[in-house]
């Protein structure tokens, strides 16, 4: 093995573990069997990224582009790019009996997004397992609907794609033109199927682990449910805090700013309901439930916020993370009262862990500002704010959007499959993309302190 190969990082392989499926899928997408109608690189190439990434926003429209054969290859790769190739490449080894190495288990943690190597392998199983018991219970439940629509074939096909849809965050569906909006709107098995396995999907996988050994160890103790949910970990609770906070503010919000506007004709019960499951969808799976572009100045603003924040770290959602900016608010808060030391829950936040949350904030604000603003040059015709809000829907890897893809410049298209790109696999990833992992050791040098003035 050459010196060049042996100093490949993990970090450069989990990007080549999304790169290859996504070449992989393009050219999949571009064959005749897989099309309807002749179909572009651009648009193949868009679909691959966008599946891949798991974000949902497209150029054409799936139910009327692929075929059957198309539309399977379109679920594969959001099922890899959900969960992360390294997850299926380390079940497939351990199916063939083959040990999982150290640099594996390396592989592992960082797909997933783990603060430690302790077992690795039981949680790839755990996570393996779990993925495909949701997603098979989700296609049920869907199916019931699916099925006497469509007839049997079809409804099994429908039920089980939009589950991996739904599940990954991906956001993508294949119903007919405008069909999931009436589906998707209404509380109906299939809305209810596709905002739990969103909410699931986006909690993430340490934090199904955690609940379940701590429900497990108060089983047998006989803890009592509020002893239990004591015994969570601080990132349990602050996601799962996070999630009630979307769940309560954002419907409240998105119902009081378009009540009269685009859920102007629909009857309250379905108002509520509409809001709730798009205030969910808005930093989970991004599933089309009205027409983006209509939204008010004010609601769109609500829901871009609501995309950069996205789900937990170690989910299947993207955005800066709700734990990133938890731990911002917090910090902020402290230093605000005087404190040096931030506090959640009853514990101390690392140093590390805050300078950090501060430095992927700082990387997302200027990537996607960068980003908008070569946007704006190349599409000056095209509305600022829907500009901006497609951009950072591509970055958080939601899948709403405003319309601009479809008619967007080569460019653009180009930008906002790199901003789903950056947004799967994590800014900070990209950003030490060609830096070979090493222990941060103390500068030999240090320089004398000079005080500067800021704010």
């Amino acid at each position: 093995m050459s010196t060049k190969q042996k100093n490949i990082t993990p970090t450069q392989i989990i990007i080549l573990g999304f790169l290859i499926p996504i070449a992989i899928g393009t050219l999949l997408l571009m064959l005749p069997a897989a099309n309807q109608r002749p179909i572009s690189f651009m648009d193949a190439a868009f679909t691959s990224v966008t599946a891949t990434t798991t974000t949902g926003l497209t150029t054409v429209t799936l139910s009327e582009q692929f075929s059957l054969f198309g539309q399977i290859i379109i679920l594969l790769l959001m099922q890899i790019g959900g969960l992360g190739f390294m997850v299926y490449v380390s079940i497939i080894l351990m199916a063939l009996g083959k040990k999982i190495s150290l640099k594996e288990r390396i592989l592992i943690n960082q797909s997933l997004n783990q603060k430690s190597l302790k077992g690795m392998v039981k949680l790839t199983q755990k996570v393996f397992v779990h993925t495909l018991i949701f997603e098979l219970v989700g296609a049920l439940l869907m199916s019931i609907e699916f099925i006497p629509a469509y007839g049997f074939g079809k409804g099994i096909f429908y039920s089980l794609f939009h589950a991996v849809s739904a599940f990954c965050n991906a956001g993508l569906n294949i119903m007919p033109a405008d069909m999931g909006r009436i589906q998707f709107m209404n509380i109906t098995f299939i809305s209810f199927a596709i905002f739990a396995l969103s909410l699931i999907g986006a909690t993430g996988f340490f934090v199904w682990d955690d609940i379940e050994t701590c429900f497990a160890e108060g089983r047998k103790k006989h803890y009592s449910l509020s002893k239990i949910i004591s015994k969570f970990s601080v990132q349990t609770k602050i996601v799962l805090t996070f999630q009630i906070i979307f769940m309560i503010f954002g419907t409240l919000f998105f119902f009081g700013l378009e009540y009269d506007n685009t859920l102007a004709r629909l009857p309250v019960g379905t108002k509520i309901s509409g809001s709730f499951l798009h205030a969910m969808q808005a930093s989970t799976s991004g599933m089309t439930t009205i027409d983006m572009h209509q939204l008010r100045a004010p609601t769109k603003l609500l829901v871009m916020i609501m995309m950069a924040i996205g789900g937990a770290p170690g989910s299947t959602a993207g955005g800066i993370k709700t734990v990133t900016v938890f731990v911002i608010f917090a910090s902020v808060f402290y230093s605000l009262i005087g404190k040096k030391h931030v506090r959640i829950y009853g514990r101390e936040i690392p140093k590390d862990t805050v300078e950090r949350s501060f430095v992927i904030l700082t990387v997302t604000l200027v990537t996607i500002l960068i980003s908008a603003g070569i946007m704006l040059s190349v599409e000056p015709h095209s509305p600022t704010i829907d500009l901006m809000f497609d951009c950072v829907s591509a970055w958080g890897t939601v899948g709403l959007s405003t319309g601009i893809p479809v008619v967007a410049t080569v460019l653009t298209q180009w930008i906002l499959m790199l901003l789903m790109f950056i947004g799967r696999v994590g800014t900070i990833t990209m950003a030490v993309l060609f830096v070979v992992d090493k222990p941060k050791n103390e500068d030999p040098i240090r320089y004398s302190e000079e005080n500067v003035m800021i704010g």
